[in-house]
């Protein structure tokens, strides 16, 4: 795993449902960053790239093939589908199912600003977890203490988050990302299928490979490139499959709202009055 794989597991995991997953994706990446081997294992992908990165890192993408390729010659899937995630300044809205390999299930929702900081709320423990992601810190609320926890990142991290926030892929907590990676050779059309019965264009997404210039280029291959699923009608993400983690993120809502007041209530912490900060030092986090 490079660096740029370790930061996309911790972006994905900075809204992860467990703080444990948030606190592993952390050290991965840092011990990465440090040139250190990393013993690969497991991931539980949260919400992805709920991502929301999050990972991480997602986390989970341009046609990497010519329009002259797409399934049964279907003119314009591509070009669609881009048009269709353009997020266009609004604020991306994600409800996301993620079923792990060990049967393991999370359920979250996420509120993205279009420079990425933002909402997510796990729903699969109690009581649910409620945090602001920046490219900074993480901020959660603990209701049953009334107290709102600033658990801020490592520069490493922080530098690591800025120096690679442009690349493409499919990062809920960037919502650019996807609509970048289908310009950019990030994303090849697979084939058609469907999920849960819906209709939908399987793309295979790249994984950036960083060359010792910094120079990013696409690499496909069936053991870490995510499989991304599109419904065939609004072009919005159905599912996405991460081979290598043997998990699957259901988005069971996908969709653009405005970015103004009216989204600027859900973007907040639903706190009680008298709620109290507690700022904890750089590098720890919710199970340090």
């Amino acid at each position: 795993m490079n660096e740029l794989q370790a930061l996309a597991t911790f972006r994905a995991a900075v809204a992860a449902p467990l703080p444990a997953v948030r606190a592993a994706a952390r050290d991965k990446l840092l011990v990465t960053i440090r040139g250190a081997g990393i013993e690969r294992r497991q991931r539980q992908m949260p919400l992805r790239r709920l991502g929301l990165a999050l990972a991480a890192v997602a986390v989970a993408v341009a046609s990497a093939l010519a329009i002259g390729t797409l399934v049964d010659g279907a003119p314009g899937v591509v070009e669609r589908a881009q048009a269709a995630i353009d997020p266009r300044g609004r604020v991306l809205h994600v409800i996301a199912r993620v079923e792990g390999s060990g049967g393991a299930v999370s359920v979250g929702e996420s509120w993205v600003r279009p420079d990425g900081t933002g909402r997510t709320i796990s729903r699969s423990g109690e009581p649910p977890s409620d945090c602001l992601a920046s490219p900074e810190a993480l901020r959660c609320y603990d209701p049953a203490e009334n107290v709102i926890d600033v658990y801020r990142y490592f520069a490493d991290a922080v530098e690591a988050g800025r120096r690679y926030a442009d690349l493409p892929g499919f990062r809920v907590d960037q919502p650019e990302s996807i609509h970048r990676a289908f310009s950019a050779g990030y994303a090849r059309l697979v084939g058609e299928s469907e999920i849960d019965g819906k209709p939908v264009y399987e793309f295979q997404l790249a994984i950036p490979f960083i060359a010792e210039d910094g120079e990013a280029t696409p690499q496909f291959d069936d053991v870490t490139s995510p499989a991304l699923f599109l419904d065939r009608e609004t072009y919005y993400p159905v599912a996405e499959r991460f081979p290598d983690a043997g998990s699957t993120t259901y988005y069971e809502t996908y969709e653009f709202l405005p970015n103004d007041a009216s989204s600027a209530r859900l973007l907040e912490l639903d706190t009680k009055p008298g709620a109290r900060v507690v700022v904890h030092p750089v590098g720890e986090g919710p199970e340090s």
